[in-house]
């Protein structure tokens, strides 16, 4: 099966990180996924969510995770 990265920092799936029994598809095989963020209204917590998932904090976070960001 196929999985996102993402997946296996899942506590369920910790086992996995040695990388033995799952190996990454090459990236020349498939075109990334590009993905946005779109903030319908501006409540205070809606802003300090979105602005958050804007900084390098959180980027640095989603990094850890797997996924690549620009």
């Amino acid at each position: 099966g196929i999985v996102s990265k993402s997946s296996l920092y899942s506590p369920k799936l910790s086992h996995y990180k040695q990388g033995k029994d799952w190996v990454e598809v090459p990236k020349a095989l498939y075109t990334p996924i590009s993905q946005g963020m779109v903030r319908l209204n501006s409540t205070p917590e809606i802003k300090y969510f979105y602005d958050f998932i804007c900084s390098a904090d959180a980027k640095k976070i989603l990094k850890a995770y797997g996924y690549e960001v620009k």
